[in-house]
């Protein structure tokens, strides 16, 4: 069981948090969809909106496990390892695990 119970009631919002494997089955993917989201909310904000002003990146939460995968953020992620005692490892043969490329949303 992992520390983030009732992840909906985290500072991070429900729009802005994925949950690794449960969710969607990769590091990747989560973080690929985070960066989807957060231009979205982007536009929100150019648009006026300021309900989400205080937003300025997503939370993915990583279930224990290793996870055999290149990870690329590509946007202002949060990476969390959602454990109690155990761990979370990413491995990728013969390349960075994770690797973080500047982009900027707009």
């Amino acid at each position: 069981r992992g520390s983030v119970i009732k992840h909906d009631e985290h500072p991070c919002s429900r729009r802005l948090a994925v949950m690794v494997p449960l969710e969607v089955p990769t590091i990747q993917a989560a973080v690929d969809l985070m960066v989807e989201r957060l231009k979205a909310g982007g536009e929100e904000k150019k648009n006026g909106g300021r309900a989400r002003a205080q937003e300025s990146r997503g939370c993915i939460y990583i279930r224990p496990g290793t996870y055999h995968e290149q990870v690329v953020v590509r946007g202002p992620c949060k990476l969390i390892g959602d454990t109690e005692g155990t761990d979370v490892a990413i491995v990728a043969k013969g390349q960075p695990a994770v690797t973080f490329e500047g982009e900027t949303l707009e």
